[in-house]
């Protein structure tokens, strides 16, 4: 055997073999992570969303019973000063490798409409301040219109994040 195979072809070999094998592994080791990381994700997601779903039903029932308040002729106006825990979602879900996954894309939905109810929510409860330093009058009056018209609106979210849920919840526990 010539020298240069014996002391050059063989270890480059050998080094390239080993970083072939290295790289293979590597890649199948990061993607065996990403799953590992999506279910305990997906996981954690099913136990925020059940204590979200009770939450948002609570948020709901107050709405609710406002607006039945205001179609019989009282207007007590709600200070909503809670809001939505998401810190499994908000801090967990930028580590995701893969969000391509049809339940991953449902919570980032379901998430979305959540925020919004959120959003709503504290506008509702500033719209509520001013309202009441309000002098009675016209001006008055129609904003607490307005204000009823989105604690409605508030209620319709929240309908809809509650049926998404429901849906969301037994594929999320597979």
């Amino acid at each position: 055997m010539p020298w240069w195979v014996e002391h050059l072809a063989v270890p480059i070999a050998f080094t390239l073999l080993g970083a072939v094998l290295g790289f293979v592994l590597g890649r199948i080791n990061q993607r065996l992570d990403a799953r590992k990381s999506k279910k305990n994700f997906l996981k954690a997601i099913v136990v925020e969303l059940r204590a979200l779903r009770d939450h948002l039903k609570l948020t709901k029932t107050t709405a609710d019973g406002a607006l039945a308040d205001f179609v019989n002729g009282k207007s007590e106006l709600v200070n909503f000063t809670d809001c939505y825990q998401m810190t499994i979602f908000s801090t967990q879900f930028g580590k995701l490798a893969d969000v391509s996954d049809e339940r991953t894309l449902n919570a980032i939905e379901l998430y979305s409409d959540i925020g919004a109810a959120q959003s709503l929510k504290d506008r509702l409860s500033r719209e509520g301040m001013e309202i009441v330093q309000l002098e009675p009058g016209p001006l008055r009056e129609t904003r607490v219109k307005y204000y009823f018209t989105g604690l409605k609106h508030l209620s319709d979210i929240i309908a809809m994040a509650l049926e998404k849920i429901e849906k969301l919840l037994p594929k999320l526990s597979v």
